[in-house]
């Protein structure tokens, strides 16, 4: 997984670092432009083998003329769609039925999981790029390129936030504590060894001022 913001870690990021897949230009909902500033996507699972390998390669897809997106995803450009929402997850049971998993419990082997892209709920934290991958899997999605997240934040008219060129203290979720560094204040030090235990630490994604609920 990869994180628009370097500075924070992998655990209180968690899957709002990105869900990703290709456009279907058969989904019935109706198309929605641009990404929010404080939302995260997805888009459809690739199709075809040029299209996934031109994505892993860092290239933007071709635009699809009449694409639209599932409902809680937003067109881009017509090229992709990219959840709304930052990633929790669902456990998937024997019998087919979910349940929700708790945001700061960490993703434990013997277990499916699927992404999902839902408002008013806490980011997942606590998980690998690995399980990441499969949780979008099970959702039909897959993470996203680097190139497909600039090319979201920017938005349409290409602007450095999402908003405009000039950065407005405020205007985004961006006032707020790195927990890595509250916690671990030698995290930007090149001498820190950076591992399991400190960025699976649970304490990450429940301190005061760090992680926002989804769409807020």
């Amino acid at each position: 997984m990869r994180s628009t913001l370097a500075f924070l870690p992998l655990a209180a990021t968690g899957l709002l670092l990105v869900l990703s897949s290709t456009l279907d230009a058969s989904a019935k909902d109706p198309p929605t432009q641009g990404a929010s500033r404080s939302r995260r996507g997805s888009v459809r699972r690739d199709h075809t083998r040029k299209r996934h390998s031109s994505v892993n390669e860092g290239r933007l897809p071709d635009p699809i003329e009449g694409a639209s997106c599932p409902r809680e995803m937003a067109l881009v450009d017509g090229r992709f769609c990219v959840d709304r929402w930052e990633g929790s997850l669902v456990e998937v049971m024997e019998d087919g039925s979910e349940q929700p998993w708790l945001a700061f419990r960490a993703v434990e082997t013997g277990h499916r999981f699927r992404a999902v892209s839902r408002a008013n709920v806490v980011p997942q934290g606590y998980i690998s790029g690995a399980q990441a991958a499969a949780a979008c899997t099970q959702a039909g999605k897959r993470l996203c390129a680097p190139v497909e997240w600039r090319t979201a934040c920017e938005g349409p008219s290409q602007h450095t936030f999402g908003y405009g060129d000039e950065r407005v203290a405020g205007r985004c979720n961006d006032e707020g504590r790195s927990p890595m560094l509250y916690y671990y204040p030698s995290f930007m030090s090149p001498s820190f060894a950076v591992g399991a235990k400190a960025m699976n630490d649970p304490r990450l994604n429940q301190l005061d001022g760090t992680v926002a609920a989804t769409g807020s």
